[in-house]
């Protein structure tokens, strides 16, 4: 072990007297830094404390009157909490709400699909 300590040191003192110039370069930079850090903690201005803004006193909360729960209607019958679900619709319901959409309107809407498809895979490696 001291012996690869030695071996490094050696290593070291060669590269330094192999390459003054550089040392000399090195050296100076490191003081330079050290003497710009050093004044600089020297003369760095005391930071003001900052303002706080004061907080108003919290003024007691007293009721000048009672509280009064709000009136509640009372449920209609057309109100129902849940409602049957059938696994169908009545021919009724379908025939209000359900349109069979045309073969072009279709056609439509496959080609859309099919544009934000190539789209998506377009872009993609």
């Amino acid at each position: 072990m001291n012996q690869v300590l030695e071996n490094i040191r050696e290593r070291i003192e060669d590269f330094f007297h192999e390459n003054t110039r550089l040392t000399a370069v090195l050296a100076a930079f490191l003081l330079s830094f050290a003497l710009i850090a050093f004044f600089m903690g020297i003369f760095q201005l005391p930071q003001k404390p900052k303002k706080t803004a004061e907080q108003p006193k919290a003024i007691p909360y007293t009721a000048v009157k009672e509280f009064y729960p709000p009136e509640q209607q009372p449920l209609t019958e057309e109100y129902y909490f849940m409602r049957k679900q059938t696994s169908k619709w009545p021919d009724e319901e379908f025939n209000r709400w359900f349109t069979v959409p045309d073969k072009a309107k279709v056609e439509e809407l496959g080609k859309a699909n099919d544009k934000l498809t190539q789209d998506v895979l377009g872009v993609a490696p």
